[in-house]
């Protein structure tokens, strides 16, 4: 796999503050085209998927320094190819309302906390992923610091880029991918008609492109593999996950009125179609299956709480590692694998039921690894499998579900893929954990969480398309 293609490792916490598919009211048809172009590539889309989007309408005052914290710019960040040799970097978007001028800075912190001396460009640009090389830079700058490094540049409107580069990782000798990126912004003025660079991207086509990013959704053109039956288990590679083929079908979901435990997130009850069938991890994602990610220095290592490691589900992982897994197995494998949606999960954990769990009216100690009787993880596939051949849909960890936060399922989309508006700074995490209670494990039931939330008894289980 080349530098070029190593995904990115962004941003682990502060995603409260992000906006995720803010609606520029300027936009250049020029810009536009780079941005269409640049998500032809293999997984670009995705990637923008998973940078912090900010909009700066929303920011402090003229004057004011606005932080972006929690940055984990460290050894296993991604790669860019530039004239200057190959370097390290990190990247976000930012909708900026046109003539409005804006100055950054950035220093690195070693893992004591001292700054970092060294050398740091910052560029702005438009195109959707930074690591490509049909995205176009309109604002650079690049020269050695000992505080800080800046780059003032004044909005031609709409969404950019912001790209922060420099030759090594970040932290001291002895700690070298312990030491963040701070990044900092401030307005230094507004009504500005000379000097501003071209209108950046809009972000009406991004929408559209989000029709292909579930695998229940029928793609125009795509060459399905060939046909699997449902119920077919397959492997990509040898320790990829187990998968198994789901049925296309249609389903009600959410908890009917009278549904005990059920909560008002959990509704309106809708009729969901998957137009298609797709694949599903027969288990949740393990450790020993997240493995070859740490070893290729992509995904990181979480801790195991002291109960082992092995077939054992991975625990606290925020969202975005969870993304971070989906992605490099992708590219890995040439597949593509994704976080259910909503509608995928609940179709998957139901397997035809309509009752509040895949197990009837009723669940026990014996079904699945519930009410704390262990007061911990287990190994996968202990447990009964569903209908559809997927083990621990209820209890063991919480998984996560990709998609933003509204208020019940108003405006959800209704075709299996992820709601896209609302808070996109929390997540959901559906099928209860080893601690839950009955009702907390039911196949409706939401908790919602924040995007970097890391609990022993949260993980993730992953879909591919066919």
């Amino acid at each position: 796999m080349s530098r070029s293609l190593r995904p990115l490792h962004a941003l682990r916490v502060g995603l409260g503050a992000c906006v995720l598919f803010a609606v520029a009211s300027h936009a250049g048809p020029a810009q536009d085209a780079v941005t269409a172009e640049v998500l032809k590539e293999p997984f670009a889309s995705t990637r923008y998927q998973m940078l912090g989007h900010y909009n700066l309408s929303e920011t402090p005052g003229a004057g004011d320094w606005y932080p972006l914290r929690g940055l984990a710019v460290n050894g296993w960040s991604r790669w860019v190819q530039t004239d200057a040799g190959s370097a390290r970097f990190y990247c976000l978007a930012m909708t900026v309302p046109e003539g409005e001028t804006w100055e950054f800075r950035g220093y690195g912190l070693a893992a004591n906390g001292e700054t970092v001396v060294g050398e740091l460009a910052m560029s702005v640009g438009v195109g959707a992923d930074c690591a490509s090389p049909k995205t176009r830079w309109v604002a650079d700058t690049r020269r050695s610091f000992v505080r800080a490094n800046s780059l003032t540049f004044t909005s031609g409107g709409g969404t950019y880029l912001l790209r922060a580069r420099w030759p090594v990782a970040l932290g001291d000798e002895y700690n070298p991918s312990e030491g963040p990126l701070q990044l900092e912004m401030r307005r230094v003025g507004k009504g500005v008609t000379a000097g501003r660079v071209a209108p950046g991207m809009s972000e009406e086509g991004m929408r559209k492109d989000q029709r292909t990013m579930a695998p229940s959704v029928p793609l125009a053109g795509h060459k399905p593999a060939a046909a699997l039956k449902p119920g077919t288990v397959f492997r990509d590679c040898e320790g990829c996950p187990e998968m198994v083929v789901l049925p296309a079908g249609r389903f009600q979901r959410g908890a009917p009125t009278g549904e005990a435990g059920a909560t008002a997130e959990e509704r309106p009850v809708q009729q969901m179609t998957l137009a298609v069938p797709f694949a599903m991890s027969v288990t949740e994602v393990t450790f020993e299956q997240l493995e070859a990610c740490v070893a290729a220095a992509i995904c990181l290592r979480p801790p195991d709480s002291g109960w082992g490691r092995g077939k054992r589900p991975v625990g606290q992982i925020p969202y975005l590692e969870a993304v971070l897994f989906a992605l490099w197995l992708s590219e890995k494998t040439g597949a593509e694998y994704f976080l259910p949606t909503e509608s995928e999960w609940e179709y998957a954990a139901r397997a035809g039921t309509e009752t509040p769990w895949n197990t009837g009216d009723a669940i026990l100690g014996e079904d699945a690894n519930i009410l704390g009787q262990y007061g911990k993880t287990l190994p996968v596939g202990g447990y009964p499998a569903n209908r559809f051949g997927l083990h621990d849909m209820h209890g063991n960890v919480a998984e996560w579900v990709r998609g933003c936060v509204d208020t019940g399922y108003f405006g959800a989309p209704t075709n299996g893929l992820p709601m896209l508006q609302g808070d996109c700074g929390k997540k959901v995490v559906r099928g209860g954990s080893f601690s839950a209670m009955p009702n907390e494990a039911r196949s409706a039931a939401r908790r919602i969480v924040p995007a970097s939330s890391w609990a022993p008894d949260i993980g993730f289980r992953l879909v591919r398309r066919l």
